[in-house]
């Protein structure tokens, strides 16, 4: 067999070289964009299992208001479907309700609730207006979480030393709120996200809504740096880079030893 001999110049070496760098990154970079998609699915996984069996949190925050708290869901809508035996009766109402907004627009994130208004034992301490002619008395009071004007008509006061009271012994009014963020499809705008509030009771009144929705990119997708730059590119290309740069430098080996 004829002896083949290599001559390998400083250029093949920096080309070679270079060509090893590019394969061995790329590679590594494809190792750990993997090993962070497994770890991202158990991350996943996990807390989709800890929103399923999540209670709900109640406590009060610095402006002493009560707050009520609970894990949200994050997983695929089919996924959630595929687990419907699992699910509670609240968060299959859930389910449709998105399922059916999704026809028309795509939600970004949404919560169902469910809120009961009760008085509970509350006595009138605020004005109260006898018309003994038309046997009318009125009931006035505006506080910092309750205003009411109420009537009792066809009345007779019983004396006219005793204040006449009113006393609330229990009251409630029932009501479903359903919150949803979507994308508006309005290309000029960028899509802009809008939120809704419906309440299946007509006795709660919406005076004005606010709402903020963590934007899908994360800073370094919106302003990259260099480095973030090389990276995503390797990410995006990584698997294509080993396969090239095999490919080249046998190529190229095999190019140099022919010519010789």
């Amino acid at each position: 067999m004829k002896n083949i001999k290599l001559n390998i110049n400083l250029t093949t070496l920096i080309i070679i070289g270079v060509v090893i760098f590019l394969v061995l990154f790329g590679g590594a970079g494809h190792y750990f964009r993997k090993t962070n998609n497994y770890k991202q699915q158990i991350q996943e996984e996990i807390k989709l299992r800890n929103a399923l069996t999540d209670s709900m949190s109640v406590y009060r925050n610095k402006a002493d208001e009560l707050v009520v708290e609970k894990l949200t869901l994050q997983a695929d809508l089919s996924k959630l479907r595929e687990m419907n035996e699992n699910l509670t009766q609240s968060q299959r109402n859930l389910l449709t309700r998105i399922e059916d907004l999704n026809r028309d627009k795509r939600v970004i994130t949404a919560a169902l609730i469910e809120a009961n208004m009760i008085i509970d034992s509350l006595l009138h301490s605020g004005t109260t207006i006898i018309d003994p002619e038309n046997a009318v008395i009125t009931f006035v009071d505006k506080q910092e979480h309750i205003e009411y004007n109420i009537q009792v008509t066809n009345v007779i006061q019983a004396d006219t030393i005793l204040n006449t009271d009113l006393f609330i012994r229990r009251l409630t009014l029932p009501n479903e709120m359903f919150i949803e963020f979507h994308w508006q499809l309005d290309r000029r705008e960028n899509y802009p996200v809008a939120f809704s509030v419906t309440n299946t009771s007509p006795f709660y009144k919406i005076h004005n809504i606010e709402s903020y929705a963590i934007p899908e990119l994360q800073k370094e997708d919106l302003d990259p740096n260099t480095w973030n730059r090389i990276n995503q590119w390797f990410n995006r290309n990584g698997g294509v880079i080993i396969k090239v740069g095999i490919a080249g430098t046998a190529g190229y080996l095999i190019g140099r030893t022919v010519s010789k």
